[in-house]
């Protein structure tokens, strides 16, 4: 999809039941990510698919400045740890992310 529109700023994939962690890695290969600037990635409840393996490939667009995890049901506090790489990161959003600790 991302190469069908190269200009892509915000990608919004809310409940998306049908994207896998994979996708988020074949997401963080295609030239044209590196112009995305905003991400917001959310499990659909019926059936979690955001883990820390789709979140250490998403750190791989080194353009986001706004990341938002939303209710992501699998992802641990091991999972934030690749976030160390998206140095222009101005804005992270967590909300939901019950596994996460202190």
């Amino acid at each position: 999809m991302i190469t069908r529109f190269a200009t892509l700023r915000a990608l919004h994939l809310d409940h998306c039941a049908n994207i896998r962690n994979r996708d988020l890695l074949v997401l963080s290969r295609a030239p044209s990510a590196a112009q995305l600037h905003t991400l917001t990635l959310g499990d659909d409840r019926s059936r979690p698919w955001v883990s820390n393996r789709g979140v250490a490939s998403v750190c791989r667009i080194t353009s986001l400045t706004r990341l938002t995890l939303r209710d992501c049901m699998s992802l641990t506090n091991r999972g934030l740890v690749p976030l160390s790489a998206l140095t222009g990161l101005t804005c992270l959003s967590l909300r939901g992310c019950r596994k996460l600790t202190n």
